[in-house]
């Protein structure tokens, strides 16, 4: 059992590091010079004899089981360059290194996409200095950047004049190099590198090495894995449901996978099923399923968008991952200009916001209100006449109002406060809030009476904004909204995308921790079972025991009874070890 037990959770810890060096390298694909992480699995049994041989030690618990993960490499080979005409963009043709100037002594680096800072220094995206032969270049004030150029011999010039020459090195053994973030290497103490005589082209980065395709197969085999999950997740044996607690015979999970969270739903029983025996405490025998697989520990809301929507005081109830949708349904213009809404401002106006979030500019340069000029939060000016009734006004970040401007006081000009108004939903229209511009505005969806706490006294613009109720994503919602942020379905900005695959990470992470918690209390609960039968095979047959709530029954009944349930909780933890190893496995790779 213990050997069982150790393969799961030895598989569970190896299916999370693959997942990470998978996810790790499609979210730095697009990096220049990134070199793909490699993840390579020996067989627990080869790796135990190695460690026996050396240490002359005896093989744990007496068995070879489970899966060991050796350390991750890193694939240097070159992929390709890509021209990009910045006179600061540097590729390296070979094998070679820019030295860089890190905090605690020299790191080495591929990506050679440089800045400069207010002083001219050379620095990498991760704002460290780039080392010369002589020390960190830096290119002199007021040299215009067209003008610099890098010879074959890596000297930086500008007009003739030279400013500094690149170092670059190669190590006669690459992978003795650890990394450091996303592209930056560390050599050990010992090791020197040699002078690297590659060829430097200016105007081109080099390109990731990481296939992209392959990397998202690897993980999107996951979305194939749901149907073979839920078949072990309702595994049954002639006592009924393993994972329905106490209402075996109620199939525990129905799966939806095309939901984006609530993918798989639980009908089962939340009590667990206990064994009960005279002159010993009460055990949990079997776990209910959603303990095990949809446990819930809420982090703080995270709401993604450009509307000014932000997350409000208090517990939202919400789970899993949504859209918030804010929509405009009127406009109102402070009073003494004369300004009024178009006819297409409900429909069109793209503007939310209470008074003096945004503002009109208005000036009637004939001074008799028949025409003038407009502009919207101090965009540039447009011309307007009284005849204009739904003239379209853009601001400075694309928001638009339609406005009415026969009517415009003679003489009038000055800035109008506008007051917009409109109503926010978190179930994609259906229903919909008026907005309040209150700092804790509650919402809640009239589908499942779940709620969330907003901030709308910022919102200034129409739009969507994602959500995640962060933590609360079971199992099965993890490795969806995994999928789905690799597939980008909420089209994210790259940081926002990159920022929620490692919040995906740390939720895997949660998860993993959970599933080996479990499977840790499962194998007490199985020690326990397994030490009452031995006691009771041990007892005198005219002792009597009793089980639960059934009679008294002799030694060797109640000894066959245990047996019966020894066998069931083997059962459950086999089930359990088979998810862990196999399909969650399936799931992460």
């Amino acid at each position: 059992m213990i050997s069982g037990l150790y393969s799961a959770a030895t598989a569970m810890d190896a299916a999370a590091i693959r997942h990470e060096t998978s996810a790790t390298n499609l979210a730095n694909a697009y990096l220049p010079g990134f070199r793909r992480r490699v993840l390579s699995q020996t067989p627990f049994d080869v790796t135990m004899a190695d460690a026996q041989e050396k240490s002359g030690m005896s093989t744990l618990l007496g068995t070879t089981v489970g899966t060991a993960e050796d350390a991750i490499k890193i694939d240097f080979s070159q992929k390709g360059f890509k021209e990009t005409g910045n006179r600061l963009d540097i590729a390296l043709n070979g094998d070679g290194f820019f030295v860089v100037e890190g905090p605690v002594g020299p790191l080495y680096t591929r990506n050679g996409q440089f800045a400069v800072n207010a002083g001219g220094e050379l620095l990498t995206v991760d704002q460290l200095p780039i080392l010369g032969v002589n020390g960190p270049i830096v290119i002199p004030q007021d040299t215009p950047l067209s003008m610099v150029s890098v010879d074959p011999e890596r000297s930086f010039r500008a007009g003739g004049i030279e400013f500094g020459q690149l170092e670059t090195v190669r190590f006669a053994n690459r992978n003795v190099l650890t990394p450091v973030g996303a592209s930056l290497f560390q050599k050990p103490n010992d090791v020197t590198p040699e002078i690297s005589n590659d060829e430097v082209m200016q105007g081109y980065v080099e390109l990731g090495n990481v296939a992209y395709m392959d990397e998202l197969v690897n993980i999107m085999v996951a979305s194939r894995q749901y149907e073979a999950a839920q078949r072990v997740l309702n595994s049954i044996d002639e006592s009924g449901y393993l994972f329905s607690g106490t209402a075996t015979e109620t199939e525990p999970f129905t799966l939806d996978a095309t939901k984006s969270s609530g993918t798989v739903t639980y009908h089962g029983s939340s009590d667990s099923s206990y064994l009960r025996v005279t002159g010993d405490v009460e055990r949990e025998a079997l776990i209910a399923g959603d303990e095990i697989f949809k446990t819930i520990i809420r982090e703080p809301t995270i709401i993604l968008g450009d509307t000014g929507l932000t997350s409000g005081v208090g517990t939202d109830t919400a789970i899993g991952s949504g859209t918030l949708t804010g929509a405009h349904t009127s406009t109102t213009y402070a009073a003494g200009s004369g300004v009024t809404a178009g006819t297409s401002s409900v429909a069109s106006d793209t503007i939310i916001g209470a008074s003096g979030t945004h503002q009109l500019q208005i000036v009637d340069t004939s001074r008799t209100g028949a025409f003038g000029t407009i502009s919207l939060n101090g965009a540039t000016s447009i011309g307007f006449t009284s005849a204009d009734t739904d003239l379209a006004v853009t601001g400075p970040n694309g928001e638009q109002v339609y406005v009415d401007l026969s009517a415009i006081t003679a003489g009038f000009s000055g800035s109008v406060d506008i007051v917009a108004d409109g109503t926010v939903s978190v179930d994609g229209g259906t229903t919909t809030d008026p907005i309040l511009f209150a700092a804790n505005q509650i919402v809640t969806n009239p589908a499942d009476g779940l709620t969330v706490h907003l901030d709308t006294t910022a919102m200034f613009r129409t739009g969507e904004n994602s959500v995640e109720f962060a933590g609360t994503n079971d199992v099965f919602d993890t490795l969806a909204a995994l999928r789905d942020d690799l597939l980008n379905t909420r089209d994210l900005a790259s940081q926002d995308r990159l920022d929620a695959m490692n919040r995906r990470l740390g939720d895997i992470e949660r998860v993993e921790d959970h599933l080996i918690s479990e499977v840790g209390a499962q194998s007490v609960a199985l020690e326990q079972i397994e030490r009452l039968l031995v006691r009771t095979q041990d007892l005198t047959l005219d002792q009597e025991i009793q089980y639960g709530e059934t009679t008294s029954a002799d030694v060797a009944d109640a000894a066959i009874r245990l047996q019966e349930l020894l066998t069931l909780q083997q059962f459950t933890m086999t089930t359990v070890s088979n998810l862990l190893s196999h399909n969650l496995l399936d799931f992460l790779r």
